[in-house]
Formats: C-alpha cells, sequence, structure tokens
C-alpha cells in the first residue's frame, strides 16, 4: 500500500501506533481490507468529489470495520506553498471548507485532518483545530511537548513516513 504512515498516538496515557493512508486509493484500501480489519487505520481522503459511487461504498464499509475516513484537503494542496501568495482564510475557503462539506454531503463526519505533503504553519495549526480533533502533519518541523498534556491539548498527531530505507529494516527483522 502507497504512502503508509505509522505515527504515535497518545490516548490518555498509552501511547501506541496508528496506522493511516493518504490521498485517494479506495480501490487499493479496499483489496487489503482484510489487513485493514485487524490493524484499524485512518484513510485520509483528498478530491472526495471525484471519487465514484463505488468508491464511496468501498469507503463506508471500510469505515463500518473500523476504519476512521479522515479529510486530506479538497484539492491536496501544498499548505506552505499555497500560503505564500494567499491568506489562511483563502486556504481554509478553498481547501478545507469544500471538503468538508463533500464529505458531509455524502455521510462523512471527519474528525481528522492530515496535510497534503505533510507541510504545515504553526498558525494553520491553530485555526484548524476549530474544524478537526486530530491534526497529523508528517514534515520536519519539531513538535514540542514538554508534557503529556501539552500533547492531548495540542490535537497534533506526529507522522512520519515510511520510506525505502525504513521498510527494508522492518523487512529484515
Amino acid at each position: 500500500m502507497r504512502n503508509l504512515i505509522i505515527f504515535l498516538l497518545f490516548l490518555g496515557c498509552a501511547p501506541g501506533l496508528k496506522l493511516s493512508f493518504d490521498d485517494d486509493h479506495i480501490d487499493n484500501w479496499y483489496e487489503n481490507r482484510e489487513l485493514l480489519e485487524e490493524w484499524k487505520a485512518t484513510l485520509y481522503v483528498t478530491r472526495f468529489d471525484c471519487l465514484t459511487v463505488e468508491q464511496l461504498c468501498k469507503l463506508r464499509e471500510l469505515e463500518i470495520q473500523g476504519c476512521e475516513i479522515g479529510c486530506h484537503g479538497f484539492r491536496h494542496l501544498n499548505a506552505v506553498e499555497y500560503l505564500k501568495t494567499h491568506t489562511i482564510d483563502e486556504y481554509i475557503l478553498v481547501e478545507i471548507i469544500p471538503a468538508i462539506q463533500i464529505m458531509k454531503l455524502h455521510g462523512f463526519e471527519p474528525e481528522s485532518f492530515a496535510y497534503p505533503f505533510g507541510t504545515r504553519t504553526p498558525e494553520l495549526d491553530e485555526m484548524l483545530k476549530k474544524y478537526f480533533k486530530h491534526i497529523r502533519p508528517t514534515d520536519d518541523v519539531p513538535i514540542d511537548f514538554s508534557t503529556l498534556e501539552e500533547c492531548l491539548k495540542s490535537k497534533k498527531l506526529h507522522g512520519h513516513l515510511i520510506n525505502e530505507k525504513v521498510k527494508k529494516i522492518l523487512e529484515e527483522k
């Protein structure tokens, strides 16, 4: 499966791993639903308005079996690049609001957001907290949590992309 991301998730006081998959590879996710049934994952979907009825039904089945359906933006815009020539409010109006609306129109209630390309700014993180319970970046900008309480309050889940080097290490074990 492409774009496998594992990130540390703090639930109460218990750390754990959470799997997530990005973009719009619904058919691929569905083909691997047995794995996803065993290992619950968040499926961050972009371009929701371009999905077929068949793909929407597959997503619904994956949700019923325990996967979370998260938001990955309306047009998969790179937030940092977009903000070089636009405001945060414009980003919200173009990338976030339409994504949430189309997901809700199809009966999905996104509680989590994963930045396309993992790029973000602290100001955008703050703004997105108004729309989502959890935000998942995958960039190299450090998130400093001095305490578990700060981590839980931040609503940020930090992701780490599994690249070929990490994949090889995992296969050797």
